[in-house]
């Protein structure tokens, strides 16, 4: 399967708010991927 969105280590601020911190993530054609959590 070929690679379609892939992540190293990022992360996310908002000013001095971190919303995402060093996320590895690697997501293949064909795959479904949803967001879990908080929507605020």
């Amino acid at each position: 399967m070929s690679v379609i969105i892939k992540t190293t280590n990022l992360t996310k601020m908002y000013g001095n708010q971190k919303s995402i911190d060093h996320l590895n993530m690697t997501v293949n054609q064909g795959e479904i991927l949803r967001r879990i959590g908080s929507t605020v």
